[in-house]
């Protein structure tokens, strides 16, 4: 693990505005989970991020998270698992989660090709991949279609996410 954790480390440190980068490995809800933690100047969002070090890991890895932090420990200071875990519990440090329902499968895939991402996951945020008015207005357009459910703009922003999007959508009556 402790070489998996320094290539991720390593891949992380050399993206496009990241000025450095630490990974950790942090027991949470009964999974080990890596946390990235990135210096970052604020031209990638931590969702990008995490998906540019995913796409880059070359073996199985644990659950990935990236938290961006205005500096890291030094190397010989451990990382408060504490704050990473408030960091996880209040939002700042997004997981990678999967699609699970065949509805959030589709809504994932839909994002995928409207945001140009490969992996979308349930609870990353509509913005921060990237979303815009346009990509809104064509992904609500196969939402039409596909679930014969008629949302505006401001549905979509006010979730933000997969996961909210699908209970949006089935309180509407999808089809």
């Amino acid at each position: 693990m402790n070489k998996l954790i320094a290539h991720i480390s390593s891949i992380a440190a050399t993206l496009e505005g990241v000025a450095d980068a630490r990974a950790t490995v942090l027991r949470h809800d009964s999974e080990d989970i890596v946390i990235v933690m990135v210096q970052n100047n604020g031209y990638l969002s931590d969702i990008q991020l995490r998906e540019r070090v995913a796409a880059e890991i070359d073996e199985p890895c644990p659950p990935l998270g990236v938290l961006g932090v205005p500096e890291l420990p030094l190397p010989d200071q451990p990382v408060d698992p504490e704050e990473l875990r408030a960091a996880l519990n209040n939002g700042w440090c997004v997981l990678f989660e999967p699609p699970d329902s065949p509805m959030e499968k589709t809504l994932a895939a839909l994002w995928g090709r409207a945001l140009d991402h490969p992996r979308v996951g349930t609870r990353d945020d509509f913005l921060e991949l990237g979303g815009d008015s346009l990509a809104a207005v064509a992904i609500l357009a196969e939402v039409e279609t596909l679930f014969g459910v008629k949302l505006e703009i401001q549905d979509l922003m006010d979730v933000a996410t997969i996961e909210g999007l699908a209970e949006v959508i089935a309180q509407n009556g999808a089809v």
